[in-house]
């Protein structure tokens, strides 16, 4: 079996297991549903003469999806908040530098023979943008 056929399979299998758990999942909300509208409409008596006495309060027919949808819409922000906090302040050097910083080495500098030969990637130095701009705003002309 080739490479791709295997990959086509295994990737195979992961839809069919997706596919499985939506279907399980629309068989499961079609009952849900039509428990939840019955326990919201049938009144409190009519449900007492089924002898079904042991249900939720009524209210969190209107507070819990009002719940689930404030918790829902207010998600991107505590999102954006934690994320704010996270991150350093701006003028901290953690956000020049990290752990995936690579710096060029004098090793790294030296020409090669080969046309076609490219360098890896590096961070710049610090040093070098602010030359760089200094240059730039010195040769501005106003």
């Amino acid at each position: 079996m080739t490479t791709l056929a295997a990959n086509t399979k295994a990737s195979r299998k992961h839809v069919a297991s997706a596919e499985s758990c939506g279907f399980v999942m629309h068989i499961l909300c079609f009952p849900l549903a039509l428990l939840y509208f019955g326990w919201v409409i049938i009144p409190d008596e009519m449900l007492h003469s089924m002898d079904i006495t042991y249900y939720p309060p009524k209210y969190l027919a209107i507070s819990a999806p009002t719940a689930i949808f404030m918790t829902f819409i207010s998600m991107p922000f505590v999102y954006a908040f934690l994320n704010y906090v996270s991150a350093p302040s701006p003028d901290s050097s953690d956000t020049l530098w990290d752990e995936s910083s690579i710096f060029l080495t004098r090793h790294d500098e030296k020409p090669h023979k080969k046309s076609s030969y490219i360098p890896e990637i590096h961070d710049i130095d610090v040093g070098i943008i602010n030359q760089f701009m200094a240059k730039q705003f010195n040769e501005r002309k106003y």
